[in-house]
């Protein structure tokens, strides 16, 4: 049985050899970054899972260019709480998981199942913590995967961090959640969420630079594990002699309450 601990996710060292320019305008820093994630993540309440929850994500990845456009299905799975017991030592939640990835084989199915407990809320004595360490990217796992997505012949010498914003802002539902009667129980068919967005800026070896512009939604309104309703990196990636506009994401695109 996996014992959720509820600490923080620690940082990615990139051992940059440059140093960003501080004084910028414009210039945020790593912590600032992963404490705008962390305080929304923690307005999702874990105690609320419930038996019979279920949510569907994907996987896509768009890219436009002069030629045209062009996107595609890279994965898809659903999380499904199927028993939670209530024990002295902190709620018991077994979670069955469905994986279908296109990139591998569009034929198979992966099913998991998992079983995990959460720390009682006496015991964390409401710290603000983000227990979906492995559910959710959270900023060190997306600055590691932006980093591999960025590679090229020469090397990352330098990384900035730009543009940190966080709103409050209304949100509309997935699609096939406002299809439903009763829109899957939100109220007034509308979500409230925190919106965070941020710049990577990469520096390489050879002077160019590359900027990859980060997005998540996150709603306390919807099932806990469907809070991170979506995350998405949009870049200007070079090609040949051309320079194409990448945007991968996951999506929140149903959920059961």
């Amino acid at each position: 049985m996996k014992k959720l601990v509820l600490l923080l996710m620690p940082l990615v060292c990139l051992s940059c050899q440059r140093e960003p320019n501080k004084t910028a305008a414009n210039y945020t820093s790593e912590s600032a970054i992963e404490r705008a994630q962390n305080k929304s993540l923690s307005k999702l309440n874990p105690y609320s899972v419930r038996a019979g929850q279920w949510v569907h994500f994907i996987e896509t990845q768009e890219v436009i260019s002069s030629q045209g456009s062009n996107s595609f299905l890279s994965k898809e799975w659903t999380t499904e709480v199927g028993q939670v017991e209530d024990l002295p030592d902190g709620p018991l939640i077994t979670l069955f998981r469905k994986v279908t990835d296109y990139l591998l084989d569009e034929n198979f199915v992966y099913e998991f199942k998992e079983v995990m407990q959460f720390l009682p809320p006496e015991v964390v004595n409401q710290q603000k913590f983000n227990p979906l360490k492995d559910d959710y990217h959270t900023f060190s796992k997306t600055l590691s995967r932006l980093k591999e997505t960025s590679e090229r012949q020469n090397e990352i010498v330098g990384v900035s961090y730009q543009n940190l914003q966080v709103k409050r802002v209304i949100i509309s539902p997935p699609e096939n959640v406002k299809k439903l009667p009763d829109c899957a129980g939100v109220s007034n068919c509308k979500l409230e969420g925190d919106q965070i967005t941020y710049d990577v800026v990469f520096l390489f070896e050879d002077e160019s630079t590359q900027r990859h512009t980060v997005e998540w939604l996150v709603s306390e309104d919807v099932p806990f594990y469907a809070g991170l309703l979506k995350q998405c990196t949009t870049s200007f990636v070079p090609v040949d002699d051309l320079r194409v506009l990448v945007k991968q994401c996951r999506d929140v695109v149903d959920f059961k309450k």
